[in-house]
C-alpha cells in the first residue's frame, strides 16, 4: 500500500485551488463516484470516503465507484464497481460534519495492477513536530477553473497547526477527530466536488499514508481558512473492522 509506480509530475497551474495536473496512475488510491465526489481504495472491496458524500443517496444501488480514472471520460485502465452497502460512523451527524466518515463496501473486489492499489493508513498521529518540520502532504480533486476541467488535478500544501485552524473556525475544530491543511499565502486548497478524496502524506522515503479524508473549508484557496479533513488515526479502530470482513465473490 502507498507505493506509487507513475512518478507525478510538478507543474504549478491553476487547478484545484493552486495544483498540478495528474499524471495517469500517478496516485493509484484514487477512486471517483458517478455523482462527482471522492474517496480511497482502503482494501480490495473497501472505499473510505466522507459520510456526506454520500448520506443524500436512499440506496447503495445508486452508487457506481470508478478506478482508474484520470479523465472524466475516459475507459482506459479503469474498473466501474457498484456498491453493495454504505457503513456510516454510528455518530455521524451531517448537520455539523461530525464523525464525517464512511465505507463504501463493494459488490466485486477491485483488481490490483501498478495503477490500482491501496493507500496505507494507521493509528499513528501527525505530530506537532511533523507539522512544524513541513510533512510533505498531498489531497487530490477536480479542477478548480474550467480550463481542461475534464482531468483530475492534486495539489501539495502544509498541515496547519491546531490552534490556528481552530481560531479561524471560532472554536468548533476538535483536535482529536479533525486535522486542517492549506498555505499561509492562500490559493492551496481542496473546493467544493472533492469532499470523500483523500488528504495524504510522506512517511519515510516512499510511502504515502493517508492522514485525512476532505471534508469542508470557506472560500477555496482563502489563507484565513484552511482546509478541514476528518483525521483518520482518530477512526483506525472504527475502520479495521469493517475492512477486514470477509470479501464477496461477484455472483
Amino acid at each position: 500500500c502507498g507505493k506509487t509506480y507513475v512518478s507525478p509530475q510538478f507543474t504549478w497551474n491553476q487547478r484545484i485551488a493552486g495544483g498540478n495536473e495528474e499524471v495517469p496512475g500517478s496516485w493509484p488510491w484514487l477512486r471517483w463516484f458517478k455523482i462527482h465526489y471522492g474517496g480511497s481504495i482502503i482494501s480490495e472491496q473497501a472505499i473510505l470516503t466522507a459520510g456526506h458524500s454520500v448520506d443524500f443517496l436512499s440506496s447503495p444501488s445508486q452508487l457506481n465507484v470508478v478506478v482508474g480514472r484520470h479523465v472524466r471520460n475516459s475507459n482506459d485502465g479503469e474498473q466501474l464497481i457498484k456498491v453493495k452497502q454504505i457503513v456510516f460512523h454510528n455518530d455521524y451527524h451531517p448537520l455539523f460534519l461530525r464523525n464525517g466518515i464512511a465505507i463504501l463496501i463493494l459488490s466485486e473486489p477491485i483488481t490490483y495492477i501498478s495503477t490500482i492499489r491501496p493507500i496505507c493508513y494507521s493509528d499513528s498521529n501527525i505530530t506537532t513536530s511533523d507539522i512544524d518540520n513541513g510533512i510533505q502532504c498531498i489531497a487530490n480533486g477536480r479542477p478548480f477553473t474550467q480550463q481542461d476541467c475534464s482531468k483530475f488535478a492534486f495539489l501539495f500544501f502544509n498541515l496547519v497547526n491546531y490552534k490556528n485552524c481552530d481560531a479561524s473556525y471560532g472554536g468548533t475544530i476538535s483536535m482529536d477527530t479533525q486535522i486542517c491543511a492549506g498555505s499561509t499565502k492562500g490559493g492551496v486548497d481542496t473546493c467544493q466536488g472533492d469532499s470523500g478524496g483523500p488528504l495524504v502524506c510522506l512517511i519515510g522515503e516512499s510511502t504515502w499514508f493517508q492522514v485525512g479524508v476532505t471534508s469542508f473549508g470557506k472560500d477555496c484557496g482563502n489563507k484565513r481558512y484552511p482546509g478541514v479533513y476528518t483525521k483518520v488515526s482518530y477512526y483506525y479502530q472504527w475502520i479495521k473492522p469493517v475492512t477486514s470482513l470477509p470479501l464477496q465473490q461477484p455472483t
